[in-house]
């Protein structure tokens, strides 16, 4: 916690191990345990550091979302939905983690908001980490 201008407070978290995660068609958001990260696009270096700032990319945890969704029918029926595209991330589910990019600002707020990426951000993502040489994770 650090005081700023104003009188106000900064709740700096650089580096956390939990964060809540929206996954935005199921609808769905919950609290999902960070496993790595995987790309930051200010600088390579926080990616070994393992800092977390916005629109860092992570890999996390799918357990929280795979119990909603085998408990809840309606989830059920809107993953059985899916189309071809959204395979990648079917395969995913299938290893137990997704991917995620950090929505919030962990070093303002204290705390770490993102939304599990699909489709376009995740064929984008691939293509990336492909170009730098990266293990893609599946």
């Amino acid at each position: 916690m650090t005081r700023v201008r104003g009188g106000n407070f900064k709740f700096k978290a650089i580096s956390l191990g939990k964060g809540s995660f929206q996954w935005k068609t199921m609808q769905l958001s919950k609290n999902s345990k960070i496993l790595s990260v995987l790309y930051n696009q200010a600088n390579l270096k926080l990616v070994q550091k393992r800092n977390l700032s916005k629109g860092t990319i992570i890999k996390i945890d799918s357990m929280p979302f795979i119990k909603t969704i085998l408990t809840n029918q309606r989830s059920f029926i809107d993953l059985l939905k899916f189309q071809i595209d959204k395979m990648i991330l079917l395969k995913l589910l299938n290893k137990g983690l997704l991917i995620a990019r950090i929505t919030s600002r962990p070093g303002q707020t204290g705390k770490i908001n993102g939304t599990i990426m699909e489709d376009y951000d995740l064929k984008l993502f691939f293509r990336i980490s492909r170009k730098m040489k990266k293990l893609i994770p599946y």
